[in-house]
């Protein structure tokens, strides 16, 4: 929530959907999931390009993994999310890594050195101990075995316009409100 309205989250098809040509338009988006465009939420996900530690070394201490978390490359749903548009002041004061974009459950990791670098979105996820919170360990070892090597953003779109050759949307300024490992992306 956020001054009183709760955020509302859809899939980057559904957004895509309302806001090409014919749709229905972000905000009747909004208020058929019972919310404003200022809280209207979205999920992306792809293969991310993980970083394991080694136990020797000391600039990644154990526990702490390296992911790319965005691109500005499409999706496979046509969409583009613009790396030097992330706004990224709120999440640094909640740095919340996340399960699958679960935001009913406590997060698995906290999202550190979050930065745009050669194109991309980078960030250390420093995941929880094992003994405060079994099922991180459980993400951590899936991560660190090779099992899982996807992560998603969550965030809201501020400035985004349809792109019709591609019929995807390219997401030109939006904010991170966190980001998950996920098992399968988009």
């Amino acid at each position: 929530m956020r001054n009183g309205q709760r955020f509302a989250f859809v899939s980057d098809a559904a957004f895509r959907n309302a806001v090409a040509p014919g749709g229905a338009g972000p905000k009747a988006l909004a208020e058929a999931h019972g919310t404003d465009v200022e809280h209207l939420g979205i999920r992306a996900s792809f293969t991310a390009e993980i970083k394991m530690p080694m136990e020797d070394d000391p600039e990644h201490p154990m526990r702490a993994v390296e992911i790319v978390i965005s691109t500005d490359s499409p999706d496979r749903d046509r969409d583009i999310i613009a790396v030097d548009g992330w706004d990224l002041r709120n999440y640094r004061r909640n740095p919340v890594v996340l399960f699958a974009h679960d935001y009913y459950s406590l997060p698995v990791a906290r999202g550190e050195n979050v930065r745009a670098e050669d194109g991309k979105l980078k960030a250390t996820a420093k995941f929880v101990p094992a003994d405060i919170y079994p099922f991180a360990e459980t993400v951590y070892r899936m991560l660190a075995g090779g099992w899982m090597s996807a992560a998603s953003v969550g965030f809201r779109p501020t400035e985004w316009v349809y792109n019709e050759e591609r019929r995807g949307v390219d997401f030109k300024r939006q904010e991170l409100l966190e980001f998950s490992i996920v098992p399968v992306p988009a």
